[in-house]
């Protein structure tokens, strides 16, 4: 997440709860978590940010990663729904 405190936008890991330095603008903290190598996805249109520690383990492609996929399940770079066992394992993610 990022959360806002007083005038810095604090970008913070929404698994483990690691954060960076304070940003003044919105956009640099988004910036800055890109070049530190965060993860950011979009999971049924919420926002979530991930540590370079925590994004790896949790190995969850992002949608766009989906985007060429000719499975048929997928449409549209869809993110494979968790109860799809098959689709999820054509796309090594159990």
């Amino acid at each position: 997440m990022i959360d806002k405190m007083y005038s810095e936008y604090l970008p913070i890991c929404d698994d483990c709860g690691a954060e960076l330095e304070g940003y003044f603008d919105f956009q640099d903290a988004v910036d800055g978590m890109k070049a530190n190598g965060w993860k950011i996805v979009n999971v049924n249109g919420e926002w979530e940010h991930y540590c370079p520690e925590c994004a790896a383990k949790r190995n969850r492609p992002g949608p766009s990663e989906f985007a060429g996929c000719t499975c048929g399940t997928c449409r549209n770079g869809r993110l494979v729904p968790e109860d799809d066992t098959e689709t999820r394992q054509k796309h090594r993610l159990v």
